[in-house]
């Protein structure tokens, strides 16, 4: 067998230019037209702060011991983030934007049921929930193929996330409680 140095690979591999050359540009070509055929899509984000509240601090009745007992930053955006990202927010997102919103005006024969589960499926798909560890900020995105329609999207879900959260923290009692 022979043994090559380093000189005879690099002269191999001249020889072989044109061949290189070829293979380089017909890649390029595949990687440009798959880059330009892809479909674009749009991310509006947004922050939510979630501090720590009057209804997240523990006031006991009865007694003077440990009160006005606080949870941490965290555990509070990561409820707050449950609260935003469940299922009564999406409904009532689709339910204030409309089905059309999320799935186009193209005529369908599928009933209104299956429509808003589609609905809910397409903004489930393009929303995005996360919290940072040791912060009280709530970071919320919406993917979707227009940008205003992405912005008008996610402003919707953080507008019914704050009404909902009211609702659940709304201190309700029943006569029978009291």
């Amino acid at each position: 067998r022979p043994r090559y140095g380093l000189l005879d690979i690099v002269g191999l591999l001249f020889r072989e230019l044109l061949t290189m050359i070829l293979v380089f540009l017909l890649i390029f070509a595949l990687g440009t037209a798959a880059v330009l055929t892809l479909k674009k899509t749009y991310t509006a984000t947004g922050k939510v702060y979630a501090g720590v509240g009057q209804e997240y601090v523990y006031q006991p009745r009865v007694g003077t011991a440990e009160r006005g007992q606080a949870p941490e930053a965290e555990t509070v955006a990561r409820s707050e983030a449950a609260i935003l990202s469940s299922l009564e927010v999406k409904q009532r997102t689709v339910a204030t934007l409309g089905v059309d919103s999320f799935l186009g005006d193209k005529p369908s024969s599928d009933t209104p049921a299956r429509r808003q589960a589609a609905a809910l499926k397409v903004l489930d798909a393009g929303l995005g929930v996360g919290t940072t560890p040791g912060s009280a900020i709530i970071g919320v995105s919406y993917e979707g193929d227009d940008p205003q329609t992405a912005a008008r999207v996610l402003n919707a879900v953080i507008a019914e996330y704050l009404t909902y959260r009211r609702e659940v923290f709304r201190d309700n009692k029943t006569p029978a409680i009291e």
